[in-house]
């Protein structure tokens, strides 16, 4: 994706900063960064609120993106994928997504997950099943490598293609503040605007994600749950997205999910050898 000289042109032509281009907008700088230099495409909510913000159309801000297609090649994933003229099997390119700034990075030791392999392919096509608000839960020690592995599907371009729409990231541990990781991913959402700030109810702004995420396909990711309930409030996507549930906990995943828990088990020494390599 290229960076967006126009978007930036129309917010230095103001003298505005991204600090307060994200204000108005109800997001965060870093996300207007990301959309200048062109590491995210704004959702079509964000589309709406740059145009009125700024007095112009989406092609005169550069929203509009090119219609485009790249080769897909795990075809033996059951993505959804388009067949050209051809028949040879087309991904479309890219569409626009949110990602969530909270989201670790990738470590170089994750990226090649020793001993995973099989795991992962496994995740990947039961997050890709389908089923509707589909939930992943992982249990395991701590260090046997739950989070690398949400990491690992959260980074897989395959999975971000399929939630075309985004992925939301939350990090709990024993003491989560629930109710501002859920403002957070409201401010992510576009609707945290200043109306809102009031707002001190969980229930109350777990609906409004909930509505704001609509028909959204997104992944939700949620890191290290100590606890269910804690878990559960963030259940807030739609019928088309996906969780990932992370707990150290057996309690845990298996409320969350029932018979269907995945606990992950620790790498044979070989495999922890080779990741150490």
């Amino acid at each position: 994706m290229k960076p967006n000289q126009q978007l930036r042109h129309e917010r230095e032509l103001r003298g505005w900063s991204q600090a307060r281009v994200a204000e108005a907008l109800g997001t965060n700088a870093a996300t207007v960064s990301r959309w200048e230099c062109g590491h995210a495409f704004p959702v079509p909510h964000f589309r709406e609120k740059l145009c009125e913000l700024f007095a112009r159309n989406a092609e005169e801000l550069g929203l509009l993106q090119e219609e485009s297609a790249s080769e897909f090649t795990y075809h033996d994933l059951n993505l959804p994928i388009a067949i050209n003229g051809s028949g040879h099997a087309l991904m479309p390119a890219a569409p626009p997504s949110l990602l969530d700034p909270a989201m670790p990075s990738l470590p170089i030791e994750v990226a090649r997950l020793s001993g995973r392999d099989a795991l992962l392919y496994q995740l990947k096509q039961r997050l890709a099943s389908g089923r509707s608000s589909a939930l992943t839960a992982l249990g395991g020690l701590p260090g046997v490598g739950k989070t690398a592995l949400a990491l690992s599907l959260a980074h897989d371009q395959d999975i971000r293609r399929y939630f075309r729409d985004g992925i939301l990231w939350v990090g709990l541990g024993p003491r989560p503040q629930v109710l501002r990781h859920l403002k957070r991913w409201g401010s992510l959402l576009g609707i945290a605007s200043s109306e809102h700030t009031a707002w001190s109810n969980c229930a109350t702004w777990a609906g409004a994600i909930r509505a704001a995420i609509g028909t959204r396909r997104m992944l939700l990711v949620i890191d290290d749950a100590w606890r269910c309930e804690e878990a559960l409030a963030f259940k807030v996507g739609g019928a088309n997205c996906g969780y990932i549930v992370t707990t150290r906990f057996p309690q845990v995943a298996l409320h969350c999910t029932g018979d269907s828990a995945i606990f992950v088990q620790e790498l044979s020494e070989d495999d922890g050898m080779a990741l150490l390599a």
